[in-house]
């Protein structure tokens, strides 16, 4: 598999939606970000394999590829890289 046009195979990150690793508490409510890991990125792409990202909750496409989700996300639609 091979990602083109400045696309990002990633997924979700398991975590405690309310609290971040510095203790604060966010409420749901107020959140518009996901954390997700990044899974294949596309060759000229500047995140790698392994990076955490910050993503809009409506960002990418949703596929399943060997009965596990996966987003397609482009490189623009990233907020920050962990």
């Amino acid at each position: 598999m091979k990602m083109l046009n400045g696309n990002v195979l990633v997924r979700e990150v398991q975590q405690d939606e309310n609290k971040t690793q510095s203790g604060l508490y966010i409420l749901n409510e107020i959140k518009n970000y996901k954390i997700v890991e990044v899974f294949q990125p596309d060759s000229e792409s500047v995140v790698e394999a392994g990076d955490k990202i910050y993503i809009p909750l409506n960002a990418g496409t949703e596929v399943k590829i060997n009965e596990e989700k996966f987003l397609i996300i482009n490189v623009r639609e990233i907020i920050l890289v962990i």
